[in-house]
């Protein structure tokens, strides 16, 4: 099961109504028991939570990422961010807005802020291997080293060239591929070791504007301005299942259980 947080029409994620805990628990595929009141005022973006301290970090269009279970608060150091990623040990937050991103440590409150002059449209992190960058109005993939990344040295970028638009969205899959979703209405497989596009997914026919791998690790989602969500399988290339019926375009996906 998914579910849309699309910021025009989820009036249900726009103000995070929950009353129910175990609802709350049982909607969302946590593994713990969080009360989501009144979180945030303006459309969310994303709802993930920690492993260190079973805490939920919610980040919405109103600038502020907050994280709690009761009651949450924001996170002083992400005051201006609108989105953000954790790393696979959920002690680190990535967050990102327009022109920037923050590395925000969640155990030491350190965090390290980077300032971009293009426009960001997407940005994914491999921790200690790779910063995966997809910037407005570029065709192309920029992706850091690591540790280049983290001493600012950004002249050493390596670029991924192959889609026809602009790339909007970008997915991990393990710490050697990923996923990126354009303009052009395709999707495409990278391998990062060879610097080359394993598979290209086409089926939508509009802009692809959310990627989000599934816990079955060999299939993942996309969603589209064409206001259909797809199931891929990502050895094959086939699409699974369309799903229809939204009246706009997704503009996130996140994978949820249903309990019996």
């Amino acid at each position: 099961m998914t579910f849309n947080l699309n910021p025009k029409n989820d009036i249900l994620f726009k103000t995070i109504d929950f009353g129910d805990v175990k609802e709350t628990k049982n909607y969302l595929n946590l593994s713990n028991q969080y009360y989501l009141g009144r979180v945030a005022n303006r459309p969310v973006t994303k709802i993930e939570e920690l492993n260190c301290n079973q805490k939920l970090v919610v980040s919405s269009y109103g600038n502020l990422i907050k994280t709690g279970w009761f009651n949450f608060d924001p996170i002083e150091s992400l005051d201006d961010y609108v989105y953000f990623i954790l790393n696979k040990k959920k002690d680190i937050i990535l967050a990102c807005n327009r022109h920037k991103i923050c590395l925000y440590s969640i155990e030491s409150k350190s965090y390290y802020p980077f300032y971009f002059d293009s426009r960001i449209n997407d940005v994914a992190m491999i921790e200690d291997h790779f910063f995966l960058f997809a910037f407005e109005k570029q065709k192309y993939i920029t992706i850091y080293v690591w540790n280049n990344f983290l001493s600012n040295i950004k002249n050493r970028a390596k670029y991924l060239i192959g889609h026809r638009d602009d790339v909007n969205r970008l997915c991990t899959v393990d710490n050697d591929h990923f996923l990126s979703g354009s303009n052009d209405s395709t999707i495409k497989y990278w391998k990062i070791s060879e610097l080359e596009c394993i598979r290209t997914f086409v089926g939508h026919r509009g802009m692809i504007t959310c990627l989000t791998l599934l816990s079955n690790p060999k299939t993942f989602a996309s969603g589209s301005t064409d206001m259909t969500l797809k199931i891929w399988d990502l050895e094959s290339g086939l699409c699974l299942k369309t799903f229809k019926g939204h009246e706009d375009y997704l503009g996130d996906i996140q994978e949820t259980k249903m309990e019996k």
